[in-house]
């Protein structure tokens, strides 16, 4: 994987040789500089022709024309179908100023299938002079149609960066290892399985806020609504326990690092390095591969709707942490 230096090269080099393309994956972890990078790629096509520097100006306030920047919207923290619509329209319209105009999406992830359907046939009939930028910290939970039609670029972790903070009970746990009893392990999947759950209960109420707000919608439109929202709660989920598992790897990923004597910089769980430490002293390291199936039969079991707990309990005696 490149690090960012060669990415900027590597785009660069795709600018002035005139193959900027039209869609773009940026995926990488969260600190992965993959925004940052992003927006240097914007400036770059929007500025190609910009002696007088009055396209870099606006670019830097913020107010440039044929700059689109969508986030996730609402409590609900999500895409809307709207405004996905509105992109959709917005890149098949001239450009105000500059040659190009640039379409920034952030945490893609956030798209629901339905919702993202509205961009295919952008994707798929791409506008002349037109690109989207797509930033994802978890690029398989998008749609495969989308990311076949994008060009894909992957981000490392930064140095010194830590992308999310470890739940405590799932760092006390881990921590702690094979030395952990049969009770204190279920106390520790209790704990983290009732805070997932008590999350999924706040996306069902913000779910039903977003659902009043629809009462002059028709039926087909509420019935739409309804379905927009159930795979909304679904997804953030799904979602919450993703990081939960990414974060298990994560732990497991360094704990190889330090075993091999790797830089100490990279490591993703860098405030947890003393305990990482001792964990790898302890000896007696699942694979990563091991590690890796582990956790994929265990989101396997989730998706058929076992319970989390039961999911916690099986994938740590698999882990061998109790």
């Amino acid at each position: 994987m490149p690090d960012n230096d060669q990415i900027r090269t590597y785009l660069t080099h795709m600018i002035h040789a005139g193959r900027i393309g039209n869609s773009l994956l940026f995926a990488g972890p969260q600190g992965s500089g993959k925004l940052q990078m992003a927006q240097e790629l914007a400036q770059m096509v929007i500025c190609q022709k910009d002696p007088a520097g009055l396209h870099l100006a606006k670019l830097e306030k913020g107010i440039h024309p044929d700059l689109h920047v969508y986030r996730p919207e609402g409590k609900i923290g999500m895409h809307s179908i709207d405004s996905l619509r509105q992109l959709s329209a917005e890149v098949y319209l001239p450009s105000n100023e500059a040659d190009w105009k640039v379409f920034i999406v952030h945490e893609a992830e956030r798209m629901l299938p339905y919702s993202s359907n509205a961009l295919l046939k952008t994707f798929e009939e791409p506008a002349p002079r037109s690109l989207i930028i797509l930033l994802s910290s978890y690029p398989e939970r998008l749609l495969p149609t989308i990311i076949s039609r994008c060009r894909r670029i992957y981000f490392k972790p930064q140095p010194g960066v830590q992308s999310s903070p470890m739940p405590p009970a799932l760092e006390k746990l881990l921590a702690k290892g094979r030395f952990y009893t049969l009770q204190e392990m279920k106390a520790a999947v209790a704990d983290l399985s009732q805070a997932i759950e008590e999350r999924k209960k706040e996306f069902e109420l913000q779910a039903k806020e977003q659902q009043t707000k629809g009462e002059y919608l028709t039926s087909v439109q509420k019935e739409h609504m309804q379905k927009e929202m159930d795979g909304i709660v679904t997804l953030k989920y799904h979602q919450e326990v993703d990081q939960l598992f990414h974060a298990i790897f994560s732990w497991f990923r360094d704990m190889h690092l330090l075993m091999v004597n790797g830089d100490k910089n990279l490591l993703i769980n860098n405030l947890l390095l003393n305990e990482l430490e001792q964990a790898v002293q302890r000896g007696e390291i699942q694979s990563l591969d091991q590690v890796e199936k582990a956790l994929k039969q265990a989101k396997l079991s989730i998706e058929r709707f076992t319970p989390l707990d039961h999911c916690l309990e099986t994938l740590f005696f698999k882990l061998k942490i109790a």
